[in-house]
């Protein structure tokens, strides 16, 4: 590890009229000296590489949560769209209809705990799990599991 002066590219420097002046595309950094601006430039680049390490880490902290998503699918379904009948997704589009039935019983590492939707990946299917068992009430998706388990007695 090297470790580099912060600042030490920041410090004022006079040129000379007529000088070939190397100029930093990132801050208002100027120099005459092709030595001390890689030594800037590599600053910046330490400064990225920190910042996306420490990115990394906060993100692999939290990664066993599951964040909701930003978006919201407004209004319902209408009567040209395609549905799933394991889950209450919907699609405008046979191509996505398909993928996502293909993820039913596809018996990937992680599975919805409410029916046989699974992916490679556990965040695919936490948001599977969030919004695509709202429409059915948790007493239908109780029995529902019941009765396609032929369990009598809870």
């Amino acid at each position: 590890l090297i470790i580099r002066r912060r600042y030490s590219s920041q410090h004022r420097e006079t040129i000379r009229p007529g000088s070939k002046v190397y100029q930093c595309t990132t801050c208002r950094y100027k120099t005459a000296h092709e030595d001390r601006f890689q030594e800037h430039r590599i600053d910046h680049a330490v400064r990225i590489q920190q910042r996306l390490t420490t990115s990394i880490k906060r993100a692999a902290q939290g990664g066993d949560r599951w964040i909701k998503p930003r978006f919201t699918r407004k209004g319902t379904r209408v009567a040209n769209q395609l549905t799933c009948s394991k889950c209450s997704f919907y699609c405008d589009t046979a191509v996505a209809y398909n993928t996502h039935i293909e993820m039913h019983g596809a018996k990937s590492i992680f599975t919805c705990c409410v029916c046989d939707y699974s992916s490679m990946t556990k965040n695919v299917v936490d948001f599977h799990e969030a919004n695509h068992h709202l429409r059915e009430s948790l007493s239908t998706l109780a029995k529902n599991f019941l009765l396609l388990e032929n369990i009598t007695e809870i």
